[in-house]
């Protein structure tokens, strides 16, 4: 198996009113589990002119912080990730980019 990372999207029907909109499913596979770490950071959202605020929750609500700091298996799964925006959007043109920081010892 190799590394990588699996997204699912969960939506594409996306009620932009809703200050909680879903944003995927993650799956990251490790070729040799290890003690290590993942963490997710993100830019915020930009249609080119505004900006708008949100942070990454789990469908319960719950912010993602620092996912795990035990033995990582050889998949992690991260099933239901949200956005929680501070404010609603009005258009489909804002992105925004999702990293994924991974740190695995081995």
């Amino acid at each position: 198996m190799d590394e990588g990372v699996r997204l699912t999207h969960v939506s594409t029907d996306i009620d932009r009113q809703n200050p909680r909109i879903p944003v995927c499913n993650l799956t990251l596979s490790i070729k040799k589990p290890g003690f290590g770490t993942v963490q997710l950071t993100h830019t915020p959202l930009f249609d080119g002119v505004r900006l708008a605020g949100y942070e990454l929750v789990y469908e319960d609500g719950e912010v993602i912080t620092l996912i795990r700091q035990e033995v990582l298996s050889d998949e992690i799964t991260l099933p239901g990730i949200w956005a929680q925006i501070t404010s609603p959007i009005d258009n489909e043109n804002f992105n925004s980019t999702i990293t994924i920081h991974m740190t695995v010892e081995r």
